[in-house]
Order: structure tokens, then C-alpha cells, then sequence
């Protein structure tokens, strides 16, 4: 088992971000598994084949998903009821979903869990 998966964008403006959530979990390399791509969590197609494809290695404690602001996908905040259900139908209830929405310009992160 491993501690978490964590699904973000790859856009570089939000790498430190990403890096401030790792550390908020207190999660060390080797103790998650990280997967960045266009749109993130909104990113349906990807998020769900990553998921399926990580559950037949390993089931996680938690998933943190993260959709940034200014997506150049088109992902938006609204994109989140949809990635948890994706997260809920792979792994179940058992496993604690959080979902970071990343701000360009503003040093808190809303959270929903």
C-alpha cells in the first residue's frame, strides 16, 4: 500500500503548489505516486485510465486531485463533482479523497474532501 496518488496538472506554474500539498500530507518520495497531465483531474480519460492502471499495482490510502485556475484544457472547479465520482467507482469508499483547486495568484488552496 502506498500513502497516496496524486493526479495534477503538468503546467509548471503550479509545480510549487503541487510540492506545498506533498508537504501539508507530510508524503516523502517513494511514498506516493505522482501523475501530472493536460487538465489534471478534469481530465476524465486520463484520470480514469491512471486510476484503473494504478489499482492493479497498489490501492492508496488517500487520492488528492488538483485542477488548476487559467487550465489550458478547459478544466474548471466545475470538473470536480465528476473526478471524485471517477475516484469513488475505481476504489471504492474506502479510500479518502481530497480535491486541491490551485490559484494563480492566491497563496491559499480551497480544498474539498
Amino acid at each position: 500500500m502506498i500513502k497516496a496518488i496524486i493526479i495534477g496538472s503538468n503546467d509548471n506554474r503550479f509545480q510549487y503548489k503541487i510540492n506545498k500539498i506533498l508537504n501539508i500530507h507530510n508524503l516523502n518520495f517513494g511514498e506516493y505516486e505522482l501523475a501530472l497531465f493536460y487538465g489534471g483531474a478534469g481530465n476524465f480519460e486520463l484520470l480514469r485510465k491512471h486510476l484503473e492502471m494504478s489499482k492493479r499495482f497498489h490501492i492508496p490510502r488517500k487520492i488528492i486531485i488538483t485542477i488548476n485556475e487559467d487550465c489550458k484544457f478547459k478544466s474548471t472547479i466545475n470538473d470536480f463533482t465528476r473526478s471524485i465520482q471517477i475516484c469513488r467507482n475505481i476504489f471504492g469508499t474506502k479510500v479518502e479523497i481530497l480535491a486541491y483547486y490551485l490559484e494563480l495568484e492566491n497563496q491559499t488552496t480551497t480544498v474539498f474532501s
